[in-house]
């Protein structure tokens, strides 16, 4: 497999805090860099592969481009089991220029070269599973 993070290097992102009782921005829960880079060492030891995009250094053309070109196709690629659209901006606007790897970090697995999967995304239920949880469930 291969892993491409894309994610501001600056570390400015939506960070989850509690309103009124509801996690704003559940999508990037748990996310730390100095947490997600050593477990992406760690599937790197066990001949996995992995880059690390710095989402404030695309122009918003380009993160567009990496959304619909590769995210979209995951999710196609997974059967359509899970929605990124509100993962990375609402029901109304996409996101894919603004907020995918900027605001709200953004990990597409690869496997022979085709892009399989997205983290986050939102499960039919509404929640969301997060780049922390799938990361977490493969070095576990």
């Amino acid at each position: 497999m291969h892993y491409k993070l894309i994610a501001p290097e600056s570390d400015q992102f939506w960070v989850p805090t509690v309103v009124e009782g509801i996690l704003t921005t559940p999508q990037n829960k748990g996310f730390d860099r100095e947490h997600i880079l050593p477990r992406l060492d760690e599937l790197q030891a066990d001949g996995h592969t992995y880059e690390v995009v710095d989402g404030d250094a695309l122009t918003p053309d380009e993160r567009g481009s990496l959304y619909s070109r590769e995210a979209f196709v995951a999710v196609r690629h997974a059967g359509n089991r899970y929605r990124i659209r509100q993962a990375f901006g609402s029901r109304r606007h996409s996101g894919g220029s603004d907020a995918f790897g900027t605001s709200v970090p953004a990990l597409i697995v690869y496997e022979n070269d085709e892009p399989v999967d997205v983290y986050p995304h939102q499960l039919a239920d509404g929640t969301y599973r997060t780049i922390r949880e799938y990361i977490d469930s493969l070095t576990s």
